[in-house]
């Protein structure tokens, strides 16, 4: 799918995909490198950068460290919600990222959680 090939190309060549999907539309990541859980991980990232992910305990303890990514959503959205995503884990380690040009608006989904202007869920 055309969403998965933009998170191969997304920024971070240090993420590692545990099994790469076979159908669906999401993905794991794992985000105990940066010394939290997933549900830290996810509120910190909605409110730093308005992109809304799932904490991975919301689906069992085997999911504690993780996040779950939708790539299902059209490729303006995708985009912009992994440049969010690529800024705030630069900021995470400390490492500069070149700008991937102005932030574009996109339109919103009717999702009761993204009440706000500008808020991105992938």
């Amino acid at each position: 799918p055309a969403g998965l090939a933009l998170l191969a190309k997304s920024g971070d060549a240090n993420w590692k995909f545990e099994t790469v999907p076979q159908a669906g539309f999401f993905l794991w990541l794992d985000v105990s490198r940066f010394d939290c859980d997933g549900r830290t991980f996810a509120a910190e990232l909605l409110t730093e950068t308005d992109v809304l992910v799932g904490p991975g305990i919301a689906f069992g303890a085997s999911g504690m460290t993780k996040i779950r990514l939708s790539y299902a959503g059209d490729d303006g959205r995708l985009r912009e919600g992994l440049r969010r995503l690529a800024s705030f884990l630069a900021r995470k380690s400390g490492i500069p990222i070149p700008s991937a040009g102005p932030k574009r608006e996109i339109a919103e989904p009717a999702l009761s959680q993204m009440h706000r202007p500008g808020r991105v869920a992938v």
